[in-house]
């Protein structure tokens, strides 16, 4: 899948986490793990906290699912 530097290690943490990731229509990423939420993130970030605040999403969907 071809994305941006910054989205590299947003991607990494879901493969690790177990979510499997897609691209929409409308280009952007979609997370999604069974029994969670899912997660959806813009494939080029324009801000630098995209990246932190996708990771905090992810982390937080995890605990919740608990």
């Amino acid at each position: 899948m071809k994305t941006s530097k910054a989205v590299r290690p947003v991607l990494e943490l879901a493969q690790e986490l177990g979510y499997q990731v897609s691209r929409t229509k409308g280009g952007h990423l979609r997370f999604g793990k069974p029994g969670h939420h899912t997660v959806f993130s813009s494939s080029t970030p324009s801000d630098w906290r995209t990246q932190r605040n996708i990771i905090a999403e992810l982390r937080r969907n995890e605990r919740m699912a608990h």
